[in-house]
């Protein structure tokens, strides 16, 4: 799954993953979906999810 999760640039708009799936295609236009991870040194960061990750987890809702 790592393959699915990079590191979000802060220049980016973003939304939490939970949130993102409740817009519209239209609504959804430039967001980055993210969701909250830990860095080697236990940081709390952010990891942009790919649109693989975005269609299963609207599927199981």
């Amino acid at each position: 799954f790592k393959k699915h999760y990079s590191p979000l640039n802060g220049a980016s708009k973003s939304m939490p993953v939970h949130e993102y799936i409740g817009l519209s295609r239209e609504e959804r236009y430039g967001i980055v979906p993210f969701v909250w991870s830990t860095d080697e040194a236990q940081r709390l960061i952010q990891l942009a999810v790919s649109p693989a990750i975005v269609d299963l987890t609207e599927e199981r809702r």
